[in-house]
């Protein structure tokens, strides 16, 4: 294999000790994955972050050694690469953590073609507007330029590889820590891949990690009115208009599409949250049938110009559904619901107010989640009629 850094393997594989033929070819009794996994090992070898690379350049030490020597890399490395967060925690250990993290996502942006900063910190004597069809052509630059690696374009394709390669890229795979790992017990494999696959959750379910979640824009060094708009802008290009079946399949095809579409849409709409108006729900009729048959009062009842769904005498029973009134336990403030056009903390605060229009006209109200309902009907429907029991008045 050449040295002189820069160099082109050798054209016969069989001769480069970074390919499995190499190893074939020294002991023709190896199988092929046998051969792969010491091609692979030696390739991993020339990388200071990679434990192979210790284990090669130094086979006294034992593999705890080796490990320690790898964190021991990996951590100073970090703290001296703007381009991760351990170097802006480290240069700056007395702000607080969102600001490093603001700096941090700051310095990404700025070296990045595809961001605006990247322009702004380049060019700051150019017009905003210039530096904007700038970031416009780099981005249609480089969409057109990078050919869509599909099919067995991908170098990971089936055609191009073999199952073992694969599934020891893949974190989610156990022969992934056998591979890097081969000193280490199969319930230290398995206790590895149980990790990542419990870190990966956390990490999709971290609202800073998702895309529809205001605390992602937030993150990045958004104010709330950039973020709310931010997260409006992606729910805009998400949802299934007219406009876009049109444009896709053409007027005719296009109107079909979008009927059939809204047709499925509702029908299943209508099997999750029942009817839209929750009164009209089974639920709610359930609910409302069960506290007629104690107290005999009226249904959609109107105070001012909002509708309750039950009331006997003082007393005011209100039922909320999960989905058109964001439950709190189930949604957060900025949660976008698309169906009502509104976010969470919008709702509630209109049906805060709802409640604060009927108690100032001396009503109480009692509010009845379709959470709790099915969770425990009796228990819930016991607490209303104690409610009720308790508080009317003559």
């Amino acid at each position: 294999m050449p040295s002189k850094k820069g160099a082109k393997w050798v054209k016969n594989p069989e001769d480069s000790i970074l390919r499995w033929e190499y190893y074939k070819k020294q002991d023709p009794s190896r199988t092929q994955e046998e051969c792969e996994i010491l091609a692979m090992k030696r390739r991993k070898a020339r990388n200071k972050g990679s434990v192979e690379y210790y284990e090669l350049h130094y086979p006294n030490l034992s593999h705890e050694e080796h490990i320690r020597m790898l964190v021991e890399f990996q951590e100073n490395y970090k703290k001296n690469q703007p381009t991760h967060i351990e170097y802006w925690i480290n240069k700056y250990p007395d702000l607080p953590t969102n600001e490093q993290e603001r700096l941090f996502h700051d310095y990404m942006r700025s070296t990045n073609g595809g961001c605006i900063e990247f322009y702004e910190r380049k060019y700051p004597d150019k017009t905003p507007e210039e530096r904007q069809k700038m970031l416009d052509d780099w981005l249609k630059k480089h969409q057109v330029s990078q050919p869509k690696l599909v099919g067995d374009k991908n170098p990971g394709h089936s055609k191009n590889t073999t199952d073992l390669e694969r599934k020891q890229r893949s974190p989610k795979c156990i022969e992934f820590y056998e591979l890097r790992y081969p000193n280490l017990s199969h319930e230290d494999h398995l206790r590895m891949l149980n990790e990542h696959k419990s870190n990966v959750t956390k990490i999709l379910q971290d609202p800073k990690n998702q895309v529809l979640c205001i605390e992602y824009w937030l993150d990045k060094g958004y104010s709330i009115e950039e973020a709310e708009q931010k997260l409006t802008n992606e729910y805009q290009k998400r949802s299934f208009t007219l406009e876009k079946c049109i444009k896709k399949y053409g007027d005719e095809e296009g109107q079909k599409k979008f009927e059939e579409r809204q047709i499925k849409w509702q029908k299943t709409l209508h099997e999750a949250f029942g009817k839209s108006k929750i009164a009209q729900s089974h639920i709610a009729n359930q609910i409302i049938n069960d506290i007629k048959s104690k107290y005999d009062g009226e249904t959609e009842y109107l105070v001012n110009k909002y509708s309750f769904d039950f009331r006997y005498k003082n007393i005011l029973i209100e039922i909320n559904g999960d989905y058109w009134h964001c439950n709190p336990r189930l949604y957060k403030p900025f949660e976008f619901n698309k169906v009502i056009g509104k976010y969470a903390h919008e709702i509630w605060k209109k049906d805060e107010l709802k409640k604060k229009i009927a108690e100032d006209e001396g009503y109480l109200v009692y509010i009845i989640w379709e959470y709790d309902y099915r969770k425990n009907p009796k228990e819930t429907l016991d607490k209303c009629l104690l409610f009720i029991h308790d508080n009317i008045s003559n």
